[in-house]
């Protein structure tokens, strides 16, 4: 798989969730889609509304906003404000990344209704599917986390005793 053939697959995936958007769309329903920069709205043009720029998303939602995109940090600045956001992200295909954390996405899968294709996206709309069952954004948060601080702490005197 070649650099070329991601930059495709990303351009299929953004039309296909416009595609999955316009099937279930009312006439007053407005699209807009919102770039992080200029170069990526060259990089994925489309006819919706565009907007670009950081720091804005939660700017442009209501309580009948509905989100798509990458389960990132836009996913949790959504859901933690109860604006309904449907993950798009077929992460099938960064599996051979030795990079890539399949227990963190395997938290995420056993959360959240995580679409791999325009047909799922669609269904996920449609029966307004977010979270899995039993499931909330609770499960998305580390319940027991420790302070960095504490983290390092705990290193130091565990190094500080073996080395003693």
């Amino acid at each position: 798989m070649t650099l070329r053939d991601r930059f495709v697959d990303a351009r299929q995936h953004v039309q296909d969730a416009l595609d999955a958007v316009s099937r279930i769309k009312k006439s007053e329903d407005r699209v807009v889609v919102k770039y992080r920069s200029k170069n990526q709205q060259l990089n994925f043009m489309c006819d919706a509304e565009a907007l670009v720029g950081y720091g804005t998303l939660l700017d442009l939602c209501s309580e009948h906003t509905i989100v798509i995109g990458f389960p990132g940090s836009a996913m949790l600045e959504c859901l933690l404000n109860d604006i309904r956001f449907f993950p798009f992200w077929d992460y099938r295909l960064h599996q051979q990344n030795r990079y890539f954390c399949m227990d963190a996405v395997q938290r995420l899968i056993d959360t959240v209704h995580v679409a791999r294709s325009g047909g799922e996206l669609y269904d996920n709309l449609v029966h307004q599917r977010v979270y899995k069952p039993g499931r909330s954004k609770t499960q998305l948060l580390h319940q027991n986390g420790i302070q960095l601080h504490r983290i390092v702490d705990e290193i130091l005197t565990l190094n500080n005793k073996i080395n003693t």
